[in-house]
């Protein structure tokens, strides 16, 4: 009898956890908004076809997933910046999404733009098998003060294709201390702007940066390097870069 017992109280166990596991949900450009509020810390909600101009506000303690439903006939675009998080402690990640601000590299914008009243931290922020090009500033930007609590654990890019975006500004420039930026296995070209990666908080930590397997081409305007570290980072930060392809960036 015992051990029929300790068996089921594991069964049960066990469906427990199951039903703790993040849910996959569907949605559409039309219902975009209940469906990603609703969702719970690392859901993953499958995009069906079409465009999307909803903005994504970072959730506090969450960390969704927003990917491609494997059953669209094309790949889901979004069009607008993501707007301020809604509380502290989110994370986003976007997988097999089209991300194009539709602008011209004339123009002045961003997809990811923290402005100066978000002062909470981030978890982590990842594009993955993405196409990401239309915008003419920062991937992603941050702007509060510089403080020693505003972070960002991670941003990660891979496999990804980015091109033709850019005219100032860096690709990636933020206030927010950094934990690791990994860019791997993407193809990046025609970036009119200036570095890939420039911290601006005067208190950044010690950082892991992985670039590996990328082929990077015409990337920034003279007078201006790939990576902008200095005098931002201690000694004790990790720099992985290797098995690259750079032709015509200034580094």
């Amino acid at each position: 009898m015992k051990t029929k017992i300790t068996f089921l109280m594991a069964l049960m166990f066990n469906v427990f956890l199951f039903n703790l596991q993040a849910a996959e949900l569907t949605a559409t450009s039309s219902n975009i908004s209940t469906v990603y509020l609703g969702a719970s810390d690392g859901d993953v909600i499958l995009l069906a076809a079409g465009t999307y101009t909803y903005n994504f506000p970072l959730q506090a303690s969450k960390t969704i997933t927003i990917k491609k439903d494997p059953s669209a006939a094309t790949t889901p675009i979004l069009t607008a910046q993501l707007a301020d998080p809604a509380g502290s402690g989110g994370g986003i990640i976007f997988n097999g999404i089209k991300i194009n601000r539709s602008s011209s590299m004339a123009n002045g914008d961003y997809f990811i733009n923290f402005t100066s009243a978000f002062t909470g931290a981030v978890s982590t922020i990842q594009f993955l098998n993405c196409e990401i090009t239309g915008f003419g500033r920062c991937l992603v930007r941050s702007q509060a003060t510089a403080s020693a609590s505003l972070t960002i654990g991670s941003i990660v890019i891979d496999n990804c294709l980015i091109h033709d975006i850019g005219n100032s500004y860096a690709f990636i420039q933020i206030n927010h201390i950094l934990g690791t930026l990994t860019l791997t296995n993407s193809t990046l070209y025609n970036y009119g702007g200036q570095r890939f990666f420039l911290p601006s908080n005067t208190k950044q930590t010690p950082i892991t940066v992985n670039i590996t397997n990328n082929t990077i081409y015409k990337w920034s305007i003279a007078g201006y390097s790939f990576l902008d570290v200095t005098t931002k980072f201690t000694n004790a930060s990790v720099y992985n870069i290797k098995d690259n392809i750079f032709n015509l960036i200034y580094s």
